[in-house]
């Protein structure tokens, strides 16, 4: 059998306007959406055209955020009266997508200012073309909002990637790449349509998944982004992460997802997404339980074989040395 590495479809946006379309959701949360604003407003990159959503939050709030986009960046600011939720909101933001590049901008989260230089150089690259999109290496930034400022309390590396996004590694969810990292190109959209509205949480997770089925997303080695984290936020406070106010339904919904997709695999006695996440599931619990030293009839199987067979060698040498005793002064 050959082994030949298919050169892949030039996903080179032509015909498209030049640039990055940059979006930014938000609702009541002033002192997070200035940073977010300053974060892309620092951007060494120019041409871009920032649209943001404003999913039923206080318009004067936005307004006065937005007063502070310098005159040579481009931007419009959708308002809904009545929130639509985050996933509905991103859509509307990904049916505004007019330029080349595309990126989600998180209201909490932040870039480097070289963010989109670097990400478009690559991107740009001929050998890069056969990549619908890249993303980079965050910060985990631990931070309080309080007093109406933002206080870093510490920083530390988020996770590292490899060249290449692994469509096998991206079936765990918990090392799912954050949107803030990520930068698209508007095929994308075409090529994993809409996000799912129907799924309060990991949405984006699922619509990278449903990406990478069918197309390849790179990673640089470059810690670009900051991915910022406010534990210390009150379950009312419109500053608290989303991940800590649904920690229960991650948990929920991707073992609903996992059961639905296992189901369509038995059912058409296809190998897919069901039956790989669920190998998935069962290494990384074989993983856990080697690791943490529990016991199971795998784990003890394979603990009992090394025991026999370091007795054996030991056994082995102990015959051999009255050999290698008389070899050594008869031979």
């Amino acid at each position: 059998m050959d082994f030949h590495l298919r050169s892949g479809e030039s996903w080179s946006s032509q015909g498209l306007e030049p640039g990055v379309t940059v979006i930014l959701r938000t609702k009541d949360r002033p002192v997070l959406l200035r940073r977010a604003i300053g974060s892309i407003s620092g951007q060494h990159y120019r041409n871009l055209t920032l649209c943001i959503i404003n999913d039923g939050g206080d318009r004067e709030d936005i307004e006065a955020a937005a007063a502070s986009i310098p005159a040579d960046l481009k931007y419009e600011i959708v308002h809904h009266d009545t929130p639509v939720g985050q996933p509905a909101a991103l859509n509307v933001g990904l049916g505004r997508v007019t330029r080349q590049y595309f990126a989600i901008h998180d209201d909490d989260d932040t870039w480097a200012p070289d963010f989109l230089t670097r990400m478009i150089a690559f991107l740009e690259l001929p050998a890069n073309r056969r990549f619908i999109g890249a993303i980079c290496h965050c910060e985990r930034v631990i931070e309080d909002v309080r007093g109406g400022g933002i206080q870093c309390l510490r920083r530390e590396p988020y996770r590292s990637y490899p060249p290449v996004l692994a469509l096998a590694d991206m079936l765990d969810p918990l090392i799912h790449p954050p949107p803030i990292s990520h930068l698209m190109r508007q095929a994308a959209i075409g090529l994993a349509g809409s996000v799912n509205v129907d799924l309060p949480v990991m949405y984006d997770f699922e619509w990278t998944v449903r990406l990478l089925c069918k197309a390849d997303i790179a990673a640089l080695p470059q810690t670009l982004a900051g991915y910022h984290y406010r534990p210390n936020a009150g379950v009312s406070d419109p500053a608290r992460n989303s991940v800590f106010n649904y920690e229960a339904e991650y948990s929920r919904i991707w073992t609903l997802l996992k059961n639905q997709l296992l189901r369509e695999d038995l059912s058409t006695g296809r190998f897919g997404l069901g039956m790989a996440s669920a190998f998935v599931d069962i290494m990384r619990s074989i993983q856990n339980r080697v690791d943490t030293g529990l016991s199971d009839p795998i784990t003890d199987y394979l603990k009992q074989r090394a025991r026999l067979h370091a007795r054996r060698r030991q056994l082995r040498r102990f015959l051999e040395q009255p050999f290698r005793y008389l070899k050594k002064y008869f031979w």
